[in-house]
Order: C-alpha cells, then structure tokens, then sequence
C-alpha cells in the first residue's frame, strides 16, 4: 500500500534468511526466544542470558551472522572449542564473546 502511494516507479526490498539452530527451530519469538533490542521489552542481562544458553552446535553460526569478529577469529575460537586443543578456552568461553558482543 505505502509503495502504491509513492509516485517513483522504482520500489527495493532487502531480505534476510532466517536465523535457524541446529535443531531446525528458528530463533525468534514464535519459538519462545523473543529476542528485543529495545530495553524496555528485554533487559540486557537477559539477552545476555540467552545468548550465553546457546548451544555449542550453534554458536558458532550465530558468531558469524551476529558479530563483526573477523572470521579468522571466529574458527580460532571454534578450533579451542574442543577440549583437545591445547589452548582450549573452556566451557562456554565462545558462548560469553557471543553475548558480549551481542549485548
């Protein structure tokens, strides 16, 4: 309707897959997980929260489609992710970068 009410002969749209785990669900609201950026609706602590609750399979992806990390520094923390690296950072230490830099 608001494209019909403009006069310009040209109309752009922009789309985005959807977020979806590993599980197949999709994060969002219809799957319980209604994500906010407005503070009023969410505080930061439960963003914080849920991001921090993601699951191993899945912060990776979320890593590269919701941060501005560098790849390079996204595998690196996939690769100490596995307990048998030798620089292995420990549970959920890419869980709390998510968050972080997210929240």
């Amino acid at each position: 309707d608001r494209d019909r009410k403009l006069s310009s002969p040209f109309r752009y749209g922009l789309t985005f897959p959807l977020l979806v785990g590993s599980d197949g669900k999709k994060f969002g609201k219809s799957e319980g997980g209604a994500i906010w950026l407005d503070g009023a609706k969410l505080s930061p602590f439960h963003m914080y929260q849920h991001l921090l609750r993601t699951p191993d399979s899945d912060v990776v992806l979320f890593l590269k489609r919701l941060t501005f990390l560098e790849m390079s520094e996204i595998e690196a923390m996939e690769a100490r992710m596995d307990p048998a690296h030798p620089d292995h950072a420990g549970p959920n230490a890419a869980q709390k970068v998510l968050a972080g830099e997210v929240t």
